[in-house]
């Protein structure tokens, strides 16, 4: 819901929860548990606009995420942790063919267990669509921030995904969709240390 400051400024406030579930694996003669997966993701955020021209925004974001495991087996540390982002940037409609929307800022990502290491870096989100005709929409996106792993030894990593993708109505109920995706992912900070 976006509520109308004052002048040109809009606040647009956002909360999310996601739970996350796994059954346990179960193969013949062994069974190999899955609850330390369980866990819930907590997301609040607020984001500024200030439109300087018509569909044209500066735009400053803070968000706040909380993740907490679920079940706490033995011999492995807790996973729960806290984090904060920022970011400012630009949502710019260039003409009614274009759509720009760049995001640069700061995330940081805190454990409940002092053992793992802080992890905190620059995020990058930025998108452009192309509507070349009122049926076909081209988006390439590009995206650089901290994921939660949610593995045995490794809490949490460094992700970048960049994105090309073309939707064509081909009829009203049918639309055709194709893209191609590249992802990299640094798994250096969130290692669990050495016991």
């Amino acid at each position: 819901y976006a509520i109308q400051g004052r002048g040109r400024l809009t606040f647009v406030p956002e909360l999310s929860t996601t739970v996350y579930r796994f059954d346990d694996v179960v193969l013949p003669g062994l069974g190999y548990g899955q609850s330390y997966r369980d866990r819930s993701v907590y997301q609040a955020a607020l984001t500024t606009k200030y439109e300087f021209a018509r569909s044209r925004n500066i735009l400053l974001v803070f968000r706040g995420t909380r993740i907490d495991y679920e079940t706490q087996p033995s011999g492995l540390l807790s996973r729960n942790s806290v984090g904060g982002t920022v970011l400012l940037g630009l949502d710019y409609g260039a003409s009614g063919l274009f759509q720009y929307q760049a995001l640069v800022g700061y995330q940081q990502r805190k454990y409940a267990t002092p053992r793992y290491s802080n992890l905190s870096g620059p995020v990058i989100e930025a998108s452009m669509t192309w509507k070349p005709t009122r049926i076909t929409t081209v988006t390439a996106t590009l995206r650089h921030n901290i994921e939660d792993a949610a593995t045995e030894n490794l809490v949490a990593y460094t992700y970048t995904a960049t994105r090309l993708g073309v939707d064509h109505s081909y009829r009203r109920n049918i639309i055709l969709r194709a893209y191609a995706e590249v992802q990299r992912a640094d798994f250096g900070a969130g290692r669990e240390p050495p016991q």
